[in-house]
């Protein structure tokens, strides 16, 4: 039996298959291009990071396309490891609350504002200014769009404390502006987190669901 024949693949009332759901084909594309990256040790790593990763440099030399391409790289397994758990968390229900279409509005244009948002800190200071990579900024949206539309939901900080929704997400609009004021080696970029985090409004309103109200998780 093939896996578009199984019950779970086909519609209950219809009987049609269904796609898979789109935070499944990202999180698949994000391990692929991860072993891609790394095919070649580091030959190939840092052949993926100077034509993928979003920097400054980049986009002035005409590379616009690292806008969507750093979205799906990683500077390693922790990296990796750490934001496909967010990424199953939060993209499960958000995608089930917003379907599928907004989903990817809200994740993939986060992203994008968290990537502009980084290189307009990286015009101010050199800190800014290093290559960037990850799913960071569009999971940011995810879980701030969450934070606002379930604000009973407990979310499970550092996966131990939990925290009510409403007050998670000022706490991490809050740590996120400090980590930008403090200068620290941790090579997080803290501005493309933010950028993300803010653009889920404006998403959101966009795509008229701001009427939608809590939803258990």
């Amino acid at each position: 039996m093939g896996l578009a024949d199984r019950y779970y693949m086909r519609d209950d009332n219809t009987g049609r298959r269904l796609a898979a759901p789109a935070w499944l084909i990202i999180l698949i594309v994000n391990v692929v291009v991860f072993f891609a990256e790394y095919v070649r040790g580091m030959q190939s790593y840092d052949a993926f990071l100077k034509y993928g990763a979003l920097s400054l440099e980049g986009v002035t030399h005409g590379m616009v396309w690292q806008f969507l391409t750093f979205q799906f790289l990683h500077a390693g397994l922790p990296h990796l490891a750490l934001n496909s758990i967010v990424l199953y968390s939060f993209g499960r229900p958000m995608e089930r609350l917003l379907g599928r279409r907004s989903f990817l509005k809200l994740y993939f244009l986060s992203g994008f504002a968290g990537g502009i948002a980084q290189l307009l800190l990286a015009l101010v200071s050199p800190r800014f200014a290093g290559p960037m990579v990850g799913a960071s900024a569009g999971i940011c949206g995810l879980v701030a769009a969450f934070s606002l539309l379930n604000a009973d939901s407990l979310i499970l900080v550092f996966f131990i404390l939990p925290v009510r929704a409403l007050y998670f997400l000022p706490l991490l609009i809050a740590g996120t502006v400090i980590s930008l004021m403090i200068p620290a080696a941790d090579h997080v970029a803290h501005g493309a987190h933010l950028g993300g985090i803010l653009l889920r409004d404006l998403i959101l309103r966009g795509g008229g669901n701001q009427d939608v109200h809590g939803m258990g998780e």
